[in-house]
């Protein structure tokens, strides 16, 4: 799983909460980005030392921050494995006690513990672990924060000083690109300061989509073919039983109106089995259609005629006297 990443407000948020002064973290914030730094990425909380046992945000060393470590886990809940009562009261205290054993340090298991611990924590957890650091130069020597802070980072601080010119531990370089990673940080940090906490989202790309756009019919109507899924057709005919393809009534009205405008009307395709459309039922009632039209000659009902027609002139002729009197 991807390690989350951590921002210049999440961290100046962090610090804020374990009492640490605007000043003190204006000041603080770059020197742990860059001691917690994994090629450019800054406060990257399982981040271990190349030169020593030093893990997390603030590059807590297991050798010689155990008081400041067993405090952090105790305040969050963890329970360093074995450990004694002289112990505890040495980790409480960070104090040996004249005549006393000193047993501050971890026996293997307990430094087992106490890293797997750090680089699993949050980030809660981390800001509260450089408290103790403080704390404990603080008990042990009586430090403030101005005077602890070069005894924990000895070497970034000289790095950020561009009027430093003693390089006997690390060359120009180092130092050129160190002062560079605080700039990004320091404007992060007044960022911050100047313009209040600005709100972090996540943004999740949608998966690209094409849209196809078929051209109305004349009377505005979308001309589309709709095709179902497998699991759509289960559905579907769960619903409203198996999709078979359905006469559309006639209507020769409706017929005409669409034959005027030359619609061609959709139609459904669901695996395979198609509705009819009004031509294709047109067609099929062709027939029907002209029937009414033209009538079967031997369906005609004929009106019957007297054989005897009475003329004005008062003599009576017949069918076949008015038929040659027509013929040519």
């Amino acid at each position: 799983m991807a390690e989350k990443e951590y921002s210049t407000q999440d961290v100046i948020e962090a610090l804020a909460a374990e009492d640490f002064t605007e000043e003190q973290i204006r000041i603080l914030v770059p020197i742990l980005a860059y001691e917690s730094r994994v090629g450019s990425k800054p406060f990257v909380l399982s981040a271990k030392d190349s030169e020593s046992p030093s893990y997390g945000l603030g590059q807590a060393n297991v050798t010689t921050m155990e008081s400041a470590i067993w405090m952090a886990i105790n305040e969050t809940g963890g329970e360093i494995p074995g450990a004694t009562d002289q112990q505890l009261r040495q980790w409480e205290t960070s104090i040996v006690q004249e005549g006393d054993e000193d047993v501050r340090d971890f026996t293997p298991e307990q430094e087992e513990y106490a890293i797997d611990y750090i680089k699993n924590a949050d980030l809660t957890f981390h800001a509260k672990l450089v408290r103790h650091m403080f704390h404990q130069k603080e008990i042990e020597t009586n430090d403030t924060f101005d005077t602890a802070l070069p005894k924990l980072y000895v070497f970034t601080p000289m790095k950020f000083d561009v009027n430093n010119t003693d390089f006997t531990n690390f060359n120009e370089k180092n130092a050129a690109e160190a002062q560079k990673f605080k700039d990004v940080i320091d404007n992060d940090v007044n960022s911050f300061y100047e313009t209040g906490p600005t709100t972090t989202t996540t943004t999740t790309v949608p998966p690209t989509t094409t849209t196809t756009t078929v051209p109305p019919t004349n009377d505005g109507e979308e001309e589309r073919v709709l095709e179902a899924t497998p699991g759509e057709q289960q559905q579907y005919e769960s619903q409203v039983g198996p999709a078979v393809a359905e006469e559309v009534p006639f209507d020769e009205a409706m017929i005409k109106t669409d034959i005027a405008r030359g619609n061609l009307p959709s139609r459904v395709q669901i695996n395979g089995n198609y509705k009819s459309t009004k031509k294709e039922t047109f067609l099929k009632y062709f027939d029907t259609v002209t029937s009414f039209k033209k009538p079967d000659p031997t369906k005609f009902k004929t009106k019957k005629v007297d054989e005897q027609i009475q003329f004005p002139s008062g003599r009576p002729v017949n069918i076949e006297e008015v038929l040659d009197l027509l013929e040519p």
